[in-house]
C-alpha cells in the first residue's frame, strides 16, 4: 500500500478527497498492511483476488502494479476488460519489461542490496516472466480495450499501459 498511502496523503495535502481500494490476494499482506496503516484515512485494505475488482462500484480509476507477469495470458485478456468495464474514468496498469537491461541491472545492483534476500531470486525470476512491448500490444489486441489504451515504457524496465473507460 505504499504507493496508495502516498497518494492519499499527497492529495489530502492538497485539499483534495479520495478514497482508495487496495485489493491483494495474499492474506498475509492484507493482514501486515492492515495493522501498518490502520491510522490512514479512507483506505479501505481488502483481500481478494484480481477478478474481484470487476465487483467494485462507484470506481473512477483502476491501478494494477506488477500484477500482470504472475497470469497467463488468457486471465490477463479477461482481467484488461474487467478493468475497462469497471474503471469510470481511466486506468493504469503497470509491470515489468523484459530486457537484458532490465535483467542484468537488477542483478548488479541487487547483488549488492539485497544478496541473501528471497527478493533477489524472486526479482530476477519476475523480470524473466515481463513483457516486450509487442507481447503486450497482442494481450491488448484480443482484449476490448485496444482502442482506449497506449503502452508506455518507463524507466527503468517498467510498461504501462494506460487505457480510458470502454462504452459499452
Amino acid at each position: 500500500c505504499d504507493i496508495v498511502v502516498w497518494l492519499l496523503r499527497h492529495c489530502a495535502r492538497k485539499g483534495l478527497k479520495l478514497k482508495v481500494t487496495a485489493l491483494d490476494g495474499d492474506v498475509r499482506i492484507v493482514n501486515w498492511a492492515r495493522e501498518r496503516y490502520v491510522d490512514v484515512p479512507n483506505l479501505e485494505i481488502v483481500h481478494g483476488q484480481a477478478f474481484d475488482v470487476a465487483q467494485c462500484e462507484d470506481v473512477d480509476y483502476v491501478f494494477s502494479n506488477h500484477v500482470f507477469h504472475h497470469l497467463s495470458d488468457e486471465v490477463i485478456v479477461h482481467l484488461l476488460n474487467a478493468i475497462g468495464t469497471v474503471a469510470r474514468r481511466r486506468f493504469l496498469v503497470c509491470d515489468l519489461r523484459r530486457s537484458r537491461f532490465s535483467y542484468v541491472s537488477f542483478t548488479l545492483l541487487a547483488r549488492m542490496l539485497l544478496h541473501n534476500s528471497f527478493s533477489f531470486i524472486d526479482g530476477q525470476i519476475s523480470i524473466r516472466k515481463g513483457f516486450a512491448p509487442s507481447e503486450l500490444e497482442a494481450l491488448l489486441a484480443q482484449s476490448e480495450v485496444l482502442e482506449q489504451c497506449q503502452i508506455l515504457r518507463t524507466f527503468p524496465g517498467r510498461l504501462a499501459i494506460v487505457g480510458e473507460r470502454v462504452l459499452r
